[in-house]
């Protein structure tokens, strides 16, 4: 699935930039000081034909409206609100794209004719899999004693961007299921969301419901396509200005998945990382009923680090900003962080003893 750039609002990027930046016209790009890091060389390229910003200092690129995301922390419509009315740039539209009328399903009434999550069989058998009671309904999530006539399932919402439910998932308790889940509505059009997921300053993408969850048990919002290679249009959009991160099974399907995803985000100029589930796991969820919420925890929290986030000591104490990670090795099995205090002062810390900004662990507990 490729992105249509013919979808996108047709903006001018020096223009949105220069806002924010001065720019120095060289050759067939503009050049910069890069608001995004401490920069002194101009790194900052900007290429108006291209619609395209890139810093060869820090690696932060994107469009106009991914720059304005970023400068600003805000989400897809905020920046096109900020471009428009506080910049006062003009943004020309593209004309509404026309779409095959969806026809008439009963999928909606598959889904409300489900029960509530609390108290259900499938609040117990997610419980079995690690996930507490208090995430999956906050994500909306529901049970069904017959989904489809399959047997008890739990059931999903599959959102739009604006959060109006526009399919359902079932996934069937039974371990002998043929097949485990069963959609109804367009899934292709949506997503499973948990909460926050779409508001932080990383995107985790996942391959399907129960993997979301388990992220999110562990404190990390992800949404989750219906499968590895389906997903909708508004998800590239939604990814912009963020760091990205595809964390689909480690097989070939999730993979597979993976790339498509990639290749995609690669062509709307939105770089993105893999995030595989550790050897031997096979997915997300397994590693969580495996190793425990602290373990799962504390490897997504040492993934997601990057320099210029800021890090805490045990007691919650501000202990600066990373400048680097060095990996685990023999004499550091956990690995280090060097950490900058302030311009001329720097120290060194195990993973076990800092946190990232939320408390959580940056290595796996000693058990």
């Amino acid at each position: 699935m490729a992105t249509d750039s013919s979808n996108k609002p047709d903006i001018d990027t020096v223009a949105v930039i220069e806002q924010y930046v001065p720019l120095k016209k060289s050759g067939h790009s503009y050049m910069g000081l890069c608001p995004f890091h401490t920069d002194t060389n101009r790194s900052l390229s900007v290429f108006r034909d291209k619609d395209f910003w890139k810093c060869f200092g820090c690696g932060a690129k994107g469009d106009a409206i991914g720059f304005v995301m970023r400068y600003h922390h805000c989400r897809y419509p905020e920046a096109l609100r900020i471009i428009e009315q506080q910049l006062k740039l003009a943004i020309t539209r593209p004309a509404p794209v026309k779409t095959k009328p969806v026809a008439p399903s009963n999928w909606r009434q598959h889904f409300e004719s489900a029960l509530s999550y609390q108290g259900s069989p499938a609040e117990r058998y997610l419980q079995s899999r690690s996930i507490v009671s208090a995430i999956p309904v906050a994500a909306g999530v529901r049970y069904h004693p017959n989904w489809l006539r399959g047997g008890p399932a739990v059931i999903f919402p599959i959102t739009d961007q604006n959060g109006t439910v526009v399919a359902a998932q079932g996934r069937y308790h039974s371990p002998n299921a043929s097949p485990k889940c069963r959609s109804k509505g367009p899934v292709e059009d949506g997503l499973f969301v948990t909460p926050k997921a779409l508001t932080s300053r990383y995107i985790i993408i996942v391959e399907g419901p129960i993997d979301a969850l388990s992220f999110a048990a562990c404190g990390f919002g992800a949404v989750a396509t219906c499968g590895a290679g389906h997903f909708p249009q508004w998800l590239i959009e939604a990814c912009r200005g963020k760091r990205v991160f595809l964390a689909q099974d480690h097989d070939q399907a999730g993979n597979h998945g993976a790339q498509v995803l990639a290749d995609a985000l690669y062509a709307a100029h939105i770089s993105a990382e893999r995030l595989n589930p550790p050897e031997g796991a096979g997915d997300w969820n397994n590693y969580l009923q495996r190793y425990r919420v602290n373990v799962m925890c504390a490897i997504v929290a040492l993934a997601l680090l990057t320099p210029g986030d800021t890090v805490v000591d045990r007691h919650g104490h501000w202990c600066g900003t990373v400048k680097r990670i060095k990996p685990p090795g023999v004499n550091s099995p956990y690995g280090r962080v060097i950490v900058r205090m302030d311009d001329s002062i720097e120290r060194e810390y195990d993973m076990r003893d800092v946190r990232d900004e939320n408390g959580r662990l940056l290595a796996p507990p000693e058990s």
